[in-house]
């Protein structure tokens, strides 16, 4: 019944599932679904602040930049993790702990077909909720294609893997994810990106939108939306207009980038973000 409790209020707040780490948003450019979250970066940091004391937290350093080797591909290693807090069970009042976190390699191999990006990660996953824990292996699989001059098509296998121990008896599976993007650039003022995504452990399907553009030397602004946005309406037509909107301001130079960024969770409140990525030469 914990177990229950539990994923019914992440829904409520993340709009996901099971496996939250897996299926949620842990680094800038996955909040508005944009690429090139390792492009001449030596390490990243990503906090994200949700209501009910929920926060995520990752982190990922690239191992040929940081220690200058010269590999034939990248290697980068990840780190993310939710921490739940505190939470109540809703008929005995008693109250627990949940935090999930997962390890990552991720390797990524630049112009395999000419401009043609490969990046494939491999992870392990720790789920605890009370005196529940849970573990499993998961996979993820990322190719990149230009197809005209800056734009570019994107299809990725996400949480492909198996749950190794679970909870209980009752077995819940990882959320797997078959996705499709398109980003426009340099066609308009702004740049356009949008992704089709199915999640298929849930056979939920979501469209995303995100505009960016330029708004002085540097500086980004990014607007982001998706399908489930109405699942957040609650009557009020003003609140309405922001509900599951996402904003973000990301400012870049040679060695260092900064986004922040925030999100409208409805009547759940707001949830803010913010990364930190440094390049060092």
């Amino acid at each position: 019944m914990i177990i229950y409790l539990l994923c019914g209020l992440v829904s409520c707040i993340l709009s996901q599932g099971n496996y939250q780490i897996l299926s949620s948003s842990s680094d800038f450019n996955n909040i508005f679904k944009i690429e090139n979250q390792f492009q001449n970066k030596s390490y990243t940091l990503f906090n994200a602040s949700f209501p009910a004391d929920i926060n995520i937290f990752s982190g990922y350093i690239d191992y040929n930049m940081l220690f200058k080797k010269q590999l034939d591909f990248d290697l980068i290693f990840g780190y993310k993790s939710i921490d739940y807090g505190t939470l109540k069970d809703g008929q005995t009042n008693n109250q627990f702990k949940a935090h999930e976190s997962a390890l990552e390699i991720n390797l990524v191999k630049e112009k395999i077909l000419e401009d043609t990006n490969l990046e494939a990660t491999f992870g392990y996953l720790k789920s605890t909720i009370e005196t529940y824990k849970s573990e499993a292996l998961y996979f993820n699989l990322k190719w990149i294609l230009p197809v005209r001059p800056n734009n570019l098509v994107v299809f990725k296998l996400e949480n492909f893997g198996s749950v190794r121990k679970h909870y209980t008896s009752s077995k819940i599976k990882l959320p797997k994810t078959i996705s499709l993007s398109y980003t426009l650039s340099n066609t308009l003022p702004f740049n356009i990106s949008i992704e089709y995504e199915n999640r298929l452990d849930m056979n939920d399907k979501t469209l995303y939108g995100t505009v960016m553009l330029d708004v002085i030397e540097n500086l980004k602004l990014y607007i982001s939306s998706d399908s489930n946005r109405k699942e957040l309406f609650y009557g009020d037509y003003i609140q309405e207009l922001f509900a599951g909107l996402r904003f973000g301001l990301d400012y870049s130079n040679e060695l260092n980038n900064f986004g922040i960024g925030l999100q409208n969770l409805g009547p759940a409140g707001n949830a803010t973000f913010l990364s930190f990525s440094k390049n060092i030469k």
